[in-house]
């Protein structure tokens, strides 16, 4: 189960409809929603850094954007916003047109000089040639990059309107 689903409590299992970009969210929708993309967060962290296809998202990127925004916005504590924050800044690991496959990040470069045998060489090369899909992440790393700085900005904006809730006694 995933973790956003323990936190949040699971959807209802049935889909939403696909609410116009501009509507506001339901509790329904945020609630199926957190959940839906906990699950596919669960599933693709065993990908470390990697670059997924939006279409596997569980709502369009902006719509779920805004219903992690309206969630952090409705969050009874602080650790529910701490959750919430690096799920949405997530979101930059997905983007269009990346395919069924998700792109991995190279391993990065063993430092040769710590190396005493020759041997050990050879499974080093051939897990690094194992990974020929290192220009395909690079192309998306530019829009991973904005994404992120984007997302970062969002979730200080989200994190404050929290606290001034906090603050006011809204909570």
């Amino acid at each position: 189960m995933s973790w956003l689903t323990k936190l949040f409590g699971g959807g209802s299992g049935s889909k939403l409809d696909n609410p116009a970009p501009g509507k506001p969210v339901t509790s329904d929708e945020i609630r199926q929603l957190v959940a839906e993309y906990g699950i596919l967060m669960e599933r693709h962290a065993s990908f470390g850094v990697a670059v997924s296809d939006e279409d596997t998202l569980p709502a369009p990127k902006m719509r779920l954007e805004k219903v992690l925004r309206a969630e952090v916005a409705m969050s009874v504590n602080e650790s529910q916003v701490n959750v919430l924050a690096p799920a949405l800044v997530t979101l930059a690991q997905y983007q269009p047109q990346v395919g069924d496959v998700s792109v991995t990040l190279l391993p990065q470069i063993p430092d040769l000089s710590a190396l005493s045998n020759p041997a050990d060489l050879k499974p080093l090369a051939r897990s690094f040639t194992a990974h020929s899909e290192s220009s395909r992440y690079e192309s998306f790393r530019s829009q991973v990059d904005g994404d992120e700085r984007r997302l970062k900005a969002v979730v200080e904006e989200a994190r404050a309107k929290w606290q001034s809730q906090v603050s006011r006694g809204a909570r």
